[in-house]
């Protein structure tokens, strides 16, 4: 049975350390993005438009009119 080196098991561990961090911070800004996303951009947040609100605040006739 070959051992690995002490240096080259120490760099593994730094790295997977890194990589634990690195996807614990990856997951917490697409939390953060997802929690934006909800409350700016969600349907929830947009107001009902119909025609003759919006030819009324473009100035045009509406079709049906």
């Amino acid at each position: 049975m070959q051992s690995i080196p002490l240096a080259r098991r120490s760099l593994a561990r730094r790295r997977s350390g890194l990589q634990r961090d690195l996807l614990w911070l990856l997951g917490l800004k697409f939390a953060a993005l997802g929690l934006l996303w909800l409350l700016f951009f969600s349907t929830a947040q947009q107001p009902a438009i119909d025609a003759a609100a919006a030819s009324r605040q473009l100035a045009v006739e509406s079709p049906g009119d």
